[in-house]
């Protein structure tokens, strides 16, 4: 099964920043996992979308033309030199700090160095580590957190739904997930598989890839996968494997059924539920902390704990008070306590019963 929506993905890739003269070139990373140069799963594969940041590449961004992508852009180029062959990656987008381009699938696997030239001349030689496969997962915080991409299980009438919080995805569903740098295809064609298929784990479960290829962008990859059975939660984890690399970890909210996740051990959960089923919740917080002061000349000093309670919506603000002295009781007696409450506008003092005062009462005198 393949889809056809590429504007997530794509809207990943454009991005810019300001003015210079002589090109230099600083830092390469996958466009998607942006993992950094010396972890153990760094590498730019062949075929794959990467950033160039630097200085002084353009006066002002300039994206891509229209299809098909070229090797120059504004009169700005880019060689890469591995093994003494020689490549001209593509332009996806040109800015004054960053060049987003593709790697063309023809680059040696190996060391080797790249260089941007302008009209102002060319920068000096950057090192580049090409691999054969490295694949960069989109995400929602450009390499952590949710990973993006459609559940076409959720409505049959439209395959294009986000999945997430609310719109957890269930076991069996057919999910798109998105990035780059499954490895090369000839001439770096679009809508082709790419081999050998790479694997997926979702919460730790080898799942079942329908599709690992090329969508309709040069170098923009889809994975179509189904999620497997046993596996449930807000943050379940997603990781793809090509060869010997594995790339960034994303999570995914998988629900057994209906659509929206659970997680028992996880106090936001039921936070989230209730304001996707009502559209509002109750809200409140409580710090606790403890603090030791020195004496000076034998004056003094001593153990305090402070206990800051912010009842920040209408709920059950007597409960947060209580839920506060028991978490300072439960570090022991003996020690004295300074309760704050702060009941923030629009929040009135009924949510409290007489008990809860007199549980103030209490924190304010127990030594």
């Amino acid at each position: 099964m393949r889809f056809a929506g590429f504007t997530l993905a794509l809207a990943g890739i454009f991005a810019g920043s300001a003015l210079g003269q002589t090109p230099t070139v600083g830092g390469l990373l996958n466009n998607y996992s942006n993992t950094l140069p010396g972890l153990p799963n760094y590498g730019i594969a062949e075929g794959s979308i990467f950033d160039i940041y630097g200085t002084n590449f353009t006066s002002a961004a300039a994206p891509a033309p229209a299809p098909p992508l070229q090797p120059t852009l504004n009169g700005v180029s880019i060689s890469v030199t591995v093994n003494g062959a020689i490549t001209h990656p593509l332009f996806y987008y040109l800015g004054p700090t960053q060049i987003d381009a593709l790697l063309p699938s023809s680059t040696p696997v190996g060391t080797g160095t790249i260089t941007v030239t302008t009209s102002a001349g060319t920068s000096d030689p950057f090192p580049i580590t090409v691999v054969a496969s490295d694949f960069g997962l989109l995400t929602t915080n450009n390499g952590s957190g949710p990973a993006q991409g459609y559940d076409a299980s959720i409505d049959s009438t439209n395959p294009y739904i986000l999945f997430g919080y609310s719109e957890a995805v269930n076991p069996g569903d057919v999910l798109e997930l998105w990035g780059t740098g499954l490895g090369p295809v000839t001439n770096d064609a679009t809508g082709v598989a790419v081999s050998p298929t790479a694997q997926v784990f979702i919460g730790g479960v080898a799942a079942s890839v329908q599709y690992a290829g090329r969508s309709s962008y040069p170098g923009l990859d889809q994975i179509n996968v189904t999620v497997p059975s046993g596996v449930s939660g807000c943050y379940v984890s997603v990781v793809v494997q090509t060869g010997t690399y594995l790339s960034n970890f994303g999570t995914i909210a998988v629900a057994a059924t209906g659509r929206t996740c659970s997680d028992s051990s996880n106090p936001l959960t039921g936070l989230l539920t209730g304001a996707s089923k009502t559209g509002t919740v109750s809200l409140g917080i409580i710090g606790l902390t403890e603090s030791t002061t020195p004496s000076i000349g034998g004056l003094g000093g001593g153990t305090g704990r402070h206990v800051l309670i912010d009842v920040l919506a209408l709920g059950q603000a007597g409960d947060l008070v209580h839920e506060a002295v028991r978490e300072a009781a439960a570090l022991g007696v003996g020690v004295p306590l300074h309760l704050i409450v702060r009941i923030h506008r629009g929040i009135h003092l009924h949510g409290l019963a007489e008990a809860d005062f007199l549980a103030l009462e209490i924190a304010h005198r127990w030594v």
